[in-house]
Order: structure tokens, then C-alpha cells, then sequence
């Protein structure tokens, strides 16, 4: 720990903490996310090992990067990117205190950059489980690369399916989620659907007023009430319900979608110096 000294405290959780740190041997900020070993089950132990050796693995832009890990004192720490500009959850907040709408070039920007992170993954048999907001984060200079983060609930894929398990904010989760079935990387299409809805109405796309709730509306198709899609052309508007289509097979899968005419130029662009029109938000 002499390595570290503690800048302040991100996030707080049931079995840990995420802090911002100043890293002595890299000369940066980074996150350290911090698991209480003696709090959690061998099982819990056993998921945080794996999330550090799913981090290892990936080299991505959009992937929040994974520098290091060891443990002591009864605490299990992983050192982490640090994304400068927050969560996708408080750009979207700051958007709606000033607008009633994100533009559409911003929108497509996050979603292209977040669809190529998720492309990534899949073709390396990696599904993620947990996509939504709080760990879709911004960073760079001017708060334009999108990084996907917190692999906590990632799983390596030996087959074309995942053993089931509801490790998602619930008005994320995929039917097949909610009803216990078998997962596929079609589960985590329907989590990016459910994130594009949430930029283009800047409202999460299922809600209830419990979880039981929640999840009935997520069954039968009833998205959030009150929203308007008059900014944004039909073939986006198209697209997003063939994310959120509830049969998994006819989901596209994140290749097809990139390869989408009107996503295509935000790929091939790379920078996404339109996001500039949004700086004052990111600020």
C-alpha cells in the first residue's frame, strides 16, 4: 500500500470501497477497488479472483484497463483505470437538468463506442451481464472515449450459453434473465438496447414500483411511459426495438450492428469531435 495514497472515496458498497488513488510507480490517478475478504463467502472470493484474471485478458479503448492486483490485511484490491468525467448515469443527469433531449450525434457516439467495447468481448466468448449506466464511464481529455467497466458479474463462455444469474440492475436485466433461462451473448445486446433507450429518453427503459413489478414489465414489453423519440431518425428509433426484441435469437448481434449504415461513421471516424457541442456538461 505504500505504492498508494488515497486522493478520496468514489463508491461504497456492501462488502467494499472504491477509491481514487494516486499511484506512486505510475505517476497517475487510478481507482482502487477495495473487497473485505473476511466480509464475503469463499464463493464471493472466488468471483473477485476471476473479475481480475477476465480484466487481464482484455486490451480494448473502451474497456476500462486493468493495471494491477494483490491483497492484504484481509482485503483484496484491484487497481484500475481512472475514468476522468464519471458514469454515463450523471452525464445523462446533467443533460436533463439543461435539455430535454441529448443530441443524436452524442447519442450515437456512446452507443457506437460502447457496441464496439461489447463486439470485443463477444468475439473473444466473454459476456459481460452487467451493462448500464453506473459502469459505462467517460473519460479523455474532453470526456469523449466511452469505457466499459465493472466485470464483476463477466463470464468466460465455454459453450454458447452461461449459467443463469440476475447480476444486473434489475430494469436492465433481459427476459431471459428475469425467468432464470440459460444466458447468452444475446443478453447483453438487449443490456445495450435498454442503454440506447436510456440516451434517447434519458429515463430508464422498465420501471416498477417494486422489483416484482419491474420485472412484468419487462416480460410483457411495457417501456417507460411519456417518452419522446421525435429527435432521432426511424432507423435508430428501428434498431432499438430490434435490441430490446424479447426473443434473443432475433436480436442482432454487435457485429451487425456496427455494421448499420448510419453507426458505421462513428466507427470509421474514431474521435468524436461532435461531442465537443456537449463539453459544458461534462465539466
Amino acid at each position: 500500500m505504500d505504492s498508494y495514497d488515497i486522493v478520496g472515496v468514489l463508491g461504497r458498497g456492501a462488502f467494499g470501497v472504491v477509491e481514487l488513488v494516486r499511484d506512486f510507480n505510475l505517476k497517475k490517478l487510478v481507482v482502487m477497488k477495495t473487497i473485505h475478504i473476511k466480509s464475503i463467502s469463499t464463493e464471493d472470493v472466488k468471483e473477485a479472483i476471476k473479475e481480475t484474471q477476465i480484466l487481464q485478458m482484455l486490451n480494448h479503448p473502451n474497456i476500462i484497463r486493468y493495471y494491477n492486483s494483490f491483497q492484504n490485511n484481509q482485503s483484496f484490491h484491484i487497481i484500475m483505470e481512472y475514468a476522468t468525467h464519471g458514469t454515463l448515469e450523471n452525464f445523462v443527469y446533467k443533460c436533463s437538468l439543461s435539455s430535454n433531449h441529448i443530441v443524436q450525434n452524442c447519442v450515437l457516439n456512446i452507443f457506437s463506442q460502447l457496441t464496439t467495447a461489447v463486439d470485443y468481448l463477444h468475439k473473444i466468448k466473454i459476456i459481460h451481464r452487467d451493462i448500464n449506466p453506473m459502469n459505462i464511464l467517460l473519460t479523455g481529455s474532453q470526456g469523449t472515449v466511452v469505457k466499459l467497466g465493472d466485470f464483476g458479474a463477466s463470464h468466460i463462455l465455454t459453450s454458447d450459453k452461461v449459467v443463469n444469474g440476475n447480476y444486473c440492475t434489475p430494469c436492465y436485466m433481459s427476459p431471459e434473465q428475469c425467468c432464470g433461462k440459460y444466458l447468452r451473448l444475446k443478453s447483453d445486446i438487449w443490456q445495450i438496447g435498454c442503454v440506447l433507450y436510456y440516451l434517447i429518453t434519458m429515463k430508464h427503459p422498465f420501471y416498477g414500483q417494486s422489483l416484482a413489478d419491474t420485472v412484468s414489465s419487462i416480460m410483457e414489453g411495457v417501456l417507460h411511459p411519456s417518452v419522446n423519440f421525435n429527435y432521432y431518425d426511424n432507423d435508430i428509433i428501428k434498431l432499438l426495438y430490434e435490441l430490446l426484441n424479447r426473443d434473443p435469437t432475433s436480436r442482432p448481434n454487435a457485429s451487425a450492428i456496427l455494421s448499420h449504415p448510419f453507426i458505421l461513421p462513428y466507427i470509421l471516424n474514431g474521435n468524436c469531435h461532435w461531442f465537443k457541442s456537449n463539453r459544458r456538461v461534462l465539466k
